[in-house]
């Protein structure tokens, strides 16, 4: 009868290599998603811790926080200053944005403080460290000595940016970040 039907046999039959090849189609399209899932979860409590602390910090100072909407985009708050309103914001920072921008190193995320100069005339500078102390007034010099480790400050005649790596929840860093962008920001 198997001669008859030309070698075809009746039922299932899976050959081992069918099996391997169905077994790596399924890992690669599970691992990823499980990855995917498990960043996302964990990112929601970090992002409900951040939101806690900015809301806090933001309330303190007389500012306006608002949450981030959805699970890639961060969180944001103004903070008004005698001489600009500061904006600190959390950003997601792919690697092809980060090679166009002066401001981020390489991929990831941020979190960023930034005012505008009012008179458009201000310095000049891209400072990390110990080298922000040189740019600060005598009254904000203080501050620039507690900015978080590979804190990094950039000023042209139009703004002020201190870019500091991942979702900044401590208070003393955001205040400090804060303390520094609005002195350099105060015309010359």
């Amino acid at each position: 009868m198997a001669a008859a039907l030309g070698g075809i046999k009746y039922g299932v039959s899976m050959r081992s290599q069918d099996v391997i090849f169905f077994a790596g189609i399924a890992v690669i399209l599970l691992v990823p998603t499980a990855l995917i899932a498990f960043v996302v979860m964990n990112g929601k409590a970090d992002r409900q811790r951040q939101m806690n602390a900015w809301q806090t910090f933001a309330a303190r100072l007389g500012g306006h926080f608002v949450p981030g909407s959805g699970a890639f985009s961060g969180h944001r708050m103004t903070i008004p200053r005698p001489h600009a309103l500061v904006v600190i914001e959390t950003v997601m920072v792919s690697v092809m944005d980060a090679v166009r921008s002066p401001y981020f190193p390489d991929g990831g995320t941020f979190t960023v403080v930034k005012a505008m100069h009012p008179t458009g005339r201000g310095r000049i500078f891209r400072a990390m460290g110990a080298q922000v102390l040189s740019y600060l007034s005598p009254s904000g010099g203080a501050g620039g000595r507690h900015l978080p480790a590979g804190a990094m400050v950039h000023s042209s005649p139009g703004e002020v940016v201190c870019v500091m790596r991942g979702a900044v929840n401590q208070e003393a860093d955001l205040y400090t970040a804060l303390m520094v962008v609005s002195d350099l920001s105060t015309p010359i």
